[in-house]
Protein backbone atom coordinates (compact mmCIF):
# COMPACT_ATOMS: atom_id res chain seq x y z
CA UNK A 1 0.00 0.00 0.00
CA UNK A 2 2.68 2.37 0.74
CA UNK A 3 4.27 1.65 -2.52
CA UNK A 4 1.33 3.03 -4.56
CA UNK A 5 1.48 6.29 -2.73
CA UNK A 6 4.57 7.93 -4.78
CA UNK A 7 2.31 7.04 -8.12
CA UNK A 8 -1.17 7.95 -6.73
CA UNK A 9 0.60 11.35 -6.01
CA UNK A 10 2.06 11.74 -9.25
CA UNK A 11 -1.06 10.85 -11.29
CA UNK A 12 -2.75 13.67 -8.51
CA UNK A 13 -0.38 16.15 -9.83
CA UNK A 14 -0.77 15.32 -13.61
CA UNK A 15 -4.55 15.50 -13.33
CA UNK A 16 -4.33 19.48 -11.31
CA UNK A 17 -1.79 20.35 -14.12
CA UNK A 18 -4.16 19.16 -16.66
CA UNK A 19 -7.03 21.29 -15.27
CA UNK A 20 -4.92 24.52 -14.75
CA UNK A 21 -3.94 24.23 -18.32
CA UNK A 22 -7.24 23.78 -19.62
CA UNK A 23 -8.55 26.40 -16.89
CA UNK A 24 -5.54 29.25 -18.78
CA UNK A 25 -6.42 27.85 -22.12
CA UNK A 26 -10.73 28.74 -21.35
CA UNK A 27 -9.58 32.07 -19.80
CA UNK A 28 -7.50 33.11 -22.80
CA UNK A 29 -10.25 32.59 -25.10
CA UNK A 30 -12.49 34.00 -22.74
CA UNK A 31 -10.34 37.20 -22.99
CA UNK A 32 -9.67 36.67 -27.15
CA UNK A 33 -13.74 36.58 -27.70
CA UNK A 34 -13.86 40.08 -25.55
CA UNK A 35 -11.53 41.56 -27.30
CA UNK A 36 -13.17 40.91 -30.38
CA UNK A 37 -16.11 42.60 -28.99
CA UNK A 38 -14.43 45.69 -27.22
CA UNK A 39 -15.58 49.16 -28.69
CA UNK A 40 -13.20 51.63 -30.77
CA UNK A 41 -13.81 54.69 -29.02
CA UNK A 42 -14.39 57.94 -30.63
CA UNK A 43 -11.46 59.81 -30.56
CA UNK A 44 -10.56 63.59 -31.87
CA UNK A 45 -7.98 65.74 -32.41
CA UNK A 46 -6.53 68.63 -29.74
CA UNK A 47 -6.75 71.05 -32.79
CA UNK A 48 -10.68 70.84 -32.25
CA UNK A 49 -10.49 72.33 -28.95
CA UNK A 50 -13.09 69.93 -27.59
CA UNK A 51 -12.92 68.36 -23.87
CA UNK A 52 -15.95 66.21 -24.21
CA UNK A 53 -18.42 65.51 -27.25
CA UNK A 54 -20.63 67.91 -25.10
CA UNK A 55 -18.65 70.66 -26.04
CA UNK A 56 -19.54 70.29 -29.39
CA UNK A 57 -22.64 72.80 -29.74
CA UNK A 58 -21.21 75.08 -27.44
CA UNK A 59 -17.54 75.32 -29.66
CA UNK A 60 -19.74 75.81 -32.68
CA UNK A 61 -21.78 79.39 -31.05
CA UNK A 62 -17.97 80.90 -29.80
CA UNK A 63 -15.70 82.24 -32.09
CA UNK A 64 -13.28 79.70 -33.41
CA UNK A 65 -11.04 82.03 -34.42
CA UNK A 66 -11.36 86.31 -33.38
CA UNK A 67 -14.10 88.23 -32.68
CA UNK A 68 -13.06 89.97 -35.91
CA UNK A 69 -14.26 86.54 -37.87
CA UNK A 70 -14.14 86.66 -41.22
CA UNK A 71 -16.50 89.54 -43.31
CA UNK A 72 -18.60 88.42 -46.23
CA UNK A 73 -20.73 90.61 -48.37
CA UNK A 74 -23.35 90.67 -51.10
CA UNK A 75 -20.15 92.47 -53.40
CA UNK A 76 -17.28 94.49 -52.81
CA UNK A 77 -17.13 98.13 -53.88
CA UNK A 78 -13.84 99.55 -54.84
CA UNK A 79 -13.28 103.03 -53.18
CA UNK A 80 -10.28 104.07 -54.45
CA UNK A 81 -6.75 103.42 -55.30
CA UNK A 82 -4.69 102.38 -51.77
CA UNK A 83 -8.03 101.85 -49.76
CA UNK A 84 -9.96 98.77 -48.62
CA UNK A 85 -12.52 97.74 -50.81
CA UNK A 86 -16.33 98.60 -48.94
CA UNK A 87 -18.56 95.91 -48.56
CA UNK A 88 -22.39 95.74 -49.80
CA UNK A 89 -24.53 93.87 -47.41
CA UNK A 90 -22.03 92.90 -44.84
CA UNK A 91 -21.99 89.89 -42.58
CA UNK A 92 -19.53 88.51 -40.32
CA UNK A 93 -18.60 84.95 -40.03
CA UNK A 94 -16.96 84.37 -36.16
CA UNK A 95 -18.57 81.37 -34.96
CA UNK A 96 -19.89 77.60 -36.82
CA UNK A 97 -23.41 78.80 -36.22
CA UNK A 98 -22.51 82.30 -38.20
CA UNK A 99 -21.16 80.16 -41.45
CA UNK A 100 -23.80 77.90 -40.97
CA UNK A 101 -26.59 80.60 -40.89
CA UNK A 102 -25.53 82.49 -44.06
CA UNK A 103 -26.43 81.91 -47.55
CA UNK A 104 -22.96 81.32 -49.25
CA UNK A 105 -24.10 81.41 -52.90
CA UNK A 106 -24.81 85.26 -51.84
CA UNK A 107 -21.99 86.07 -50.08
CA UNK A 108 -18.67 86.72 -51.37
CA UNK A 109 -14.66 87.50 -49.57
CA UNK A 110 -12.44 90.16 -50.02
CA UNK A 111 -9.61 88.23 -51.12
CA UNK A 112 -8.18 85.13 -52.25
CA UNK A 113 -6.83 85.01 -48.50
CA UNK A 114 -9.84 85.64 -47.00
CA UNK A 115 -11.37 83.13 -49.18
CA UNK A 116 -8.59 80.49 -48.04
CA UNK A 117 -9.65 81.46 -44.30
CA UNK A 118 -13.11 80.46 -44.75
CA UNK A 119 -12.73 77.49 -46.39
CA UNK A 120 -10.42 76.51 -43.53
CA UNK A 121 -13.43 77.38 -41.17
CA UNK A 122 -15.95 75.52 -42.94
CA UNK A 123 -13.79 72.32 -42.72
CA UNK A 124 -13.66 73.03 -39.35
CA UNK A 125 -17.30 73.66 -39.33
CA UNK A 126 -18.12 70.51 -40.98
CA UNK A 127 -15.99 68.30 -38.84
CA UNK A 128 -17.84 69.31 -35.85
CA UNK A 129 -20.96 68.37 -36.96
CA UNK A 130 -19.96 65.32 -38.47
CA UNK A 131 -18.07 64.32 -35.05
CA UNK A 132 -21.31 65.16 -32.87
CA UNK A 133 -23.18 62.06 -34.84
CA UNK A 134 -20.00 59.79 -34.28
CA UNK A 135 -20.33 56.81 -31.93
CA UNK A 136 -18.09 53.83 -30.72
CA UNK A 137 -17.14 51.54 -33.33
CA UNK A 138 -17.07 47.51 -32.85
CA UNK A 139 -14.61 46.99 -35.70
CA UNK A 140 -12.02 48.62 -37.19
CA UNK A 141 -9.71 48.55 -40.32
CA UNK A 142 -7.75 51.79 -39.96
CA UNK A 143 -6.74 51.38 -36.60
CA UNK A 144 -3.10 50.46 -37.49
CA UNK A 145 -3.04 53.41 -40.60
CA UNK A 146 -0.12 56.10 -39.81
CA UNK A 147 0.78 59.47 -41.36
CA UNK A 148 3.67 58.08 -43.19
CA UNK A 149 4.88 57.04 -46.73
CA UNK A 150 2.48 54.13 -47.00
CA UNK A 151 -0.23 56.25 -46.04
CA UNK A 152 0.11 57.83 -49.88
CA UNK A 153 -1.03 54.35 -50.93
CA UNK A 154 -3.81 53.47 -47.88
CA UNK A 155 -5.85 57.03 -49.12
CA UNK A 156 -8.02 57.76 -51.79
CA UNK A 157 -7.34 59.86 -54.59
CA UNK A 158 -10.19 61.86 -53.61
CA UNK A 159 -8.04 63.15 -50.87
CA UNK A 160 -6.49 65.38 -53.76
CA UNK A 161 -8.52 69.04 -54.09
CA UNK A 162 -9.32 70.50 -57.86
CA UNK A 163 -8.25 74.14 -58.89
CA UNK A 164 -10.29 73.60 -62.21
CA UNK A 165 -13.11 71.74 -63.36
CA UNK A 166 -10.91 69.56 -65.40
CA UNK A 167 -9.08 68.66 -62.10
CA UNK A 168 -12.86 67.96 -60.36
CA UNK A 169 -13.45 65.80 -63.21
CA UNK A 170 -9.97 63.75 -63.11
CA UNK A 171 -10.32 63.13 -58.96
CA UNK A 172 -14.12 61.72 -59.68
CA UNK A 173 -12.49 59.44 -62.71
CA UNK A 174 -9.73 58.07 -60.09
CA UNK A 175 -12.10 57.90 -57.25
CA UNK A 176 -14.63 55.58 -58.94
CA UNK A 177 -11.70 53.45 -60.46
CA UNK A 178 -10.57 53.29 -56.24
CA UNK A 179 -7.25 54.96 -56.89
CA UNK A 180 -4.73 55.96 -54.25
CA UNK A 181 -3.44 59.20 -53.85
CA UNK A 182 -0.07 58.28 -54.89
CA UNK A 183 -1.86 56.74 -57.97
CA UNK A 184 -3.60 59.80 -59.17
CA UNK A 185 -0.44 61.95 -58.25
CA UNK A 186 1.41 59.36 -60.38
CA UNK A 187 -0.62 59.75 -63.11
CA UNK A 188 0.53 63.59 -63.11
CA UNK A 189 3.79 62.89 -63.42
CA UNK A 190 4.33 63.76 -59.43
CA UNK A 191 6.24 61.67 -56.88
CA UNK A 192 6.39 61.52 -53.15
CA UNK A 193 9.63 63.64 -51.92
CA UNK A 194 9.12 63.54 -48.50
CA UNK A 195 6.76 63.18 -45.24
CA UNK A 196 7.18 65.25 -42.17
CA UNK A 197 5.13 64.64 -39.22
CA UNK A 198 3.90 67.72 -37.71
CA UNK A 199 2.38 66.09 -34.31
CA UNK A 200 0.86 62.29 -33.81
CA UNK A 201 -1.85 63.41 -36.21
CA UNK A 202 -0.70 65.34 -38.78
CA UNK A 203 2.17 65.10 -41.38
CA UNK A 204 3.36 67.36 -44.74
CA UNK A 205 2.88 65.64 -47.56
CA UNK A 206 5.70 67.47 -50.11
CA UNK A 207 5.32 66.06 -53.72
CA UNK A 208 7.11 67.33 -56.93
CA UNK A 209 4.04 69.32 -57.48
CA UNK A 210 3.23 70.84 -54.40
CA UNK A 211 2.52 70.43 -50.53
CA UNK A 212 -0.47 69.00 -48.81
CA UNK A 213 -1.06 69.17 -44.83
CA UNK A 214 -3.07 65.84 -43.88
CA UNK A 215 -4.33 65.85 -40.14
CA UNK A 216 -7.01 63.28 -38.87
CA UNK A 217 -9.14 65.36 -36.87
CA UNK A 218 -11.50 62.26 -35.46
CA UNK A 219 -11.97 58.47 -35.53
CA UNK A 220 -15.66 56.88 -34.94
CA UNK A 221 -18.37 55.03 -36.32
CA UNK A 222 -20.05 58.05 -38.26
CA UNK A 223 -22.74 55.84 -40.28
CA UNK A 224 -23.71 53.50 -38.49
CA UNK A 225 -22.55 50.53 -40.22
CA UNK A 226 -20.33 49.92 -36.68
CA UNK A 227 -16.84 50.07 -38.99
CA UNK A 228 -14.47 52.37 -37.86
CA UNK A 229 -14.38 56.00 -39.88
CA UNK A 230 -11.48 58.63 -40.26
CA UNK A 231 -12.03 62.10 -40.36
CA UNK A 232 -9.52 64.18 -42.09
CA UNK A 233 -8.33 67.89 -42.72
CA UNK A 234 -6.43 68.44 -45.74
CA UNK A 235 -4.80 71.84 -46.82
CA UNK A 236 -3.40 71.57 -50.44
CA UNK A 237 -1.06 74.19 -52.55
CA UNK A 238 -0.60 73.04 -55.45
CA UNK A 239 2.55 75.11 -56.21
CA UNK A 240 1.59 76.62 -59.32
CA UNK A 241 -0.17 80.08 -59.13
CA UNK A 242 -2.93 78.83 -57.21
CA UNK A 243 -3.56 79.35 -53.57
CA UNK A 244 -4.10 77.03 -50.37
CA UNK A 245 -7.32 74.50 -51.33
CA UNK A 246 -8.83 73.19 -47.49
CA UNK A 247 -11.52 70.60 -47.44
CA UNK A 248 -12.63 67.96 -44.78
CA UNK A 249 -13.31 64.50 -45.61
CA UNK A 250 -14.70 61.42 -44.37
CA UNK A 251 -13.22 57.91 -45.56
CA UNK A 252 -13.38 53.92 -44.30
CA UNK A 253 -12.40 50.74 -45.49
CA UNK A 254 -13.49 47.47 -44.98
CA UNK A 255 -10.74 45.54 -44.76
CA UNK A 256 -7.10 45.92 -44.33
CA UNK A 257 -4.53 46.42 -46.56
CA UNK A 258 -7.02 48.45 -49.20
CA UNK A 259 -7.36 51.68 -50.42
CA UNK A 260 -10.03 53.89 -48.49
CA UNK A 261 -13.17 55.04 -49.68
CA UNK A 262 -14.97 57.87 -49.31
CA UNK A 263 -18.33 58.50 -47.27
CA UNK A 264 -21.17 60.69 -47.82
CA UNK A 265 -21.45 63.43 -45.01
CA UNK A 266 -23.39 61.98 -42.42
CA UNK A 267 -25.68 65.16 -42.81
CA UNK A 268 -26.15 68.01 -45.42
CA UNK A 269 -23.16 68.97 -46.43
CA UNK A 270 -22.39 72.61 -46.95
CA UNK A 271 -19.28 73.21 -49.57
CA UNK A 272 -16.45 74.08 -48.42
Amino acid sequence: MAARRPANRLRLKRILLALMLSAALMAAGASAGAGDHENFPVRWSASLGLQSLDDIERCQRQPLWSAAGIVLAHKWRYSGIGKAHQPVGPRRIVSCADYWGADHRLYKTASQSDHFLLADFAATCVALRALKLARPARQSFIAELRLDEAAADALPAMLDIAVNPAERDEIEQAGAKRWSWRQLRASRGAVLISVRRKHDSAALFEWTRGKSLVEFLARGDFNGDGIEDLLLHISQWPGYGHGAKVKALLVTRYRRGAVMQVLPWPLAKHSS
